[in-house]
């Protein structure tokens, strides 16, 4: 009996490959990228209602993620627009690197995307944010926030928050954070950000997208083990990168930057027939995140640049740091061992994003 063949770049079937080489070209990835970590056995469910399998590279600068039918349907249909939006302007968008089918795991689609957060936790804060009741806090000041949605058969959770659990308060309290954010950010890099935010949301409303979040997360280092030339606030632009990264001033102390990186993720979910239906189902509730594309794109683009608070004391002194230039983009906090598996909370983390509580209406579970 023949053993069946493993895994390697002869067994896989890459969908749309001239269109995604000119991608890692642009960031300087070889077409063999892969070779080096890739293990389908390290794949684990991730968090999130699509609990997609997802797989970080030990170096932490990709994530492999099992791609469902909507996603498969829309990369197909859209990766040649989608890489020359990529490469065509300023775009904070998390980079689709490679798409293929694996002929030995079950013809089961696959993407390889940028990992936003090159550094691993803890972290100061770690968001998940879609500019409406959806909105969501993952990590704050190193502590993970548990789940707890308040479903239509949790009939106590339904009778006002005295009958909810300290971990529910804790998660609620999260969502109105999240959603009330307020990102420091210093006039250049805001200027940069709502261009690339601007011309993201017209790319997604003119091929029926939505559904898609932004990523949001800080960390708090010195500056003497951080090399700022790679950032966005350093390079005072945005442009097509494995993770953008911005850096701000901690007050009161000279000594540390805070870094915040962000991306936007998720955005392959197109307007189709489930969602129109659950955008009728959902018909009494406010501020909902299942809305047409085009308003979806317009209340984004809106609520995220409303979040911003842009001062010129957040701008940066530019001299060259003195860490070691190979360290240039991952320089800053702990690695992941070899090998290791995270899941959605882990792939993002967080840092001096200043909140404001105003009690809006109550967000969904």
């Amino acid at each position: 009996m023949t053993a069946a063949q493993p895994p390697s770049k002869e067994t896989r079937i890459c969908h749309n490959d001239d269109e995604f080489a000119k991608v890692r070209k642009k960031l300087g990835i070889e077409d063999d990228f892969l070779e080096s970590w890739l293990d389908y056995s390290k794949l684990s469910a991730g968090g999130g209602k699509g609990g997609d399998a997802l797989y970080a590279s030990p170096d932490r600068r990709y994530m492999m993620k099992e791609v469902n039918g909507g996603d498969q349907k829309s990369l197909l249909a859209y990766a040649k627009d989608l890489c020359s939006h990529y490469l065509g302007g300023k775009t904070i968008l998390c980079p689709v690197l490679i798409h293929f089918t694996e002929q030995t795991q079950d013809g089961k689609n696959y993407i390889v995307m940028s990992l936003i957060l090159p550094v691993a936790g803890p972290y100061e804060s770690l968001y998940d944010l879609k500019g409406c009741q959806d909105d969501k806090t993952l990590e704050l000041e190193g502590a993970k926030i548990k789940e707890v949605h308040k479903r239509i058969w949790n009939c106590s959770m339904w009778c006002g928050s005295g009958n909810w659990s300290e971990a529910r308060k804790i998660y609620y309290k999260g969502k109105k954070d999240a959603h009330d954010i307020k990102i420091k950010m210093a006039p250049t890099d805001a200027n940069n950000f709502s261009e690339a935010l601007s011309r993201d949301c017209k790319f997604f409303s003119n091929f029926n997208l939505m559904d898609y979040s932004l990523l949001i997360a800080t960390k708090v280092v010195s500056k003497d083990e951080f090399d700022m030339s790679n950032t966005c606030t350093y390079k005072k632009t945005i442009s097509l990168n494995l993770t953008h990264v911005f850096v701000t001033p901690v007050e009161d102390d000279n000594n540390s930057l805070r870094i915040t990186y962000l991306g936007i993720i998720d955005y392959l979910q197109e307007w189709n027939a489930s969602k129109r239906a659950a955008n009728i189902i959902k018909c009494m509730e406010k501020n909902k995140p299942t809305i047409p594309p085009k308003a979806y794109a317009k209340r984004f683009e809106r609520h995220f640049n409303d979040a911003l608070v842009i001062k010129d004391k957040y701008e940066m002194a530019l001299e060259k740091p003195t860490g070691d230039a190979d360290d240039a983009v991952i320089d800053g906090g702990d690695g992941v061992d070899p090998g290791d598996i995270i899941d959605v909370t882990d792939i993002v983390d967080g840092g001096d994003i200043q909140i404001n509580i105003e009690e809006p209406e109550e967000p969904a579970n």
